[in-house]
């Protein structure tokens, strides 16, 4: 018997002179671009570390700076509020209104009987006062008391009564409103 051989083997063919340049220059290109690649990284970590302790220092700096508003915001309110305040004040110590005679006169409404529980007036002397009634019978001294004052003295005028309500003890509640005397509010104050 005879023995044969079958070469199964692919020969090898020579390579062409850029193939082998290739792969001789292939591999050294590739660690190059890897080194560089290594370096730029590092560099871009160093970079965003440098970057974020920046931004960290001007955040602090920024919370400080808001910290130190805040509080001026805080005293500037207080200022403007009292600025506010004193010129409200100033305006009604400016005022040559002398509202004492008037509400001097509305007092005088004060009895056992009868209990004053608001008063109000404005500079053109309209009076708007609540007043607390015993009995139907101190309602009728206001009554008559308020008719005094117009006709005799002439010093109110314009009376109405508004809201007249009887309360659960049995006493009265009752809005009056008048138009005053120009004397009793336009006296010049000391």
């Amino acid at each position: 018997m005879v023995k044969k051989s079958i070469n199964l083997l692919i020969e090898k063919e020579l390579d062409s002179l850029l193939v082998a340049k290739l792969k001789h220059y292939l591999p050294v290109a590739a660690a190059v671009c890897f080194i560089l690649f290594i370096i730029l990284f590092i560099v871009s970590i160093t970079i965003t570390k440098k970057n974020l302790a920046q931004y960290n220092t001007l955040k602090e700096e920024v919370n400080k700076i808001e910290n130190k508003i805040d509080e001026k915001q805080n005293l500037e309110g207080v200022y403007t509020l009292s600025y506010s305040i004193l010129k409200i004040i100033n305006e009604i110590t400016g005022n040559k209104v002398n509202f004492t005679p008037l509400l001097a006169s509305v007092i005088k409404i004060n009895s056992d009987d009868l209990s004053l529980t608001k008063a109000m007036s404005d500079d053109k002397g309209l009076v708007n006062f609540s007043i607390s009634a015993s009995s139907s019978a101190a309602l009728n001294n206001l009554v008559s008391f308020l008719h005094e004052r117009e006709d005799k003295d002439k010093i109110f005028s314009a009376i109405y009564a508004h809201r007249a309500t009887r309360n659960t003890d049995g006493g009265y509640q009752i809005s009056v409103s008048f138009k005053a005397d120009e004397s009793l509010y336009h006296e010049k104050t000391n």
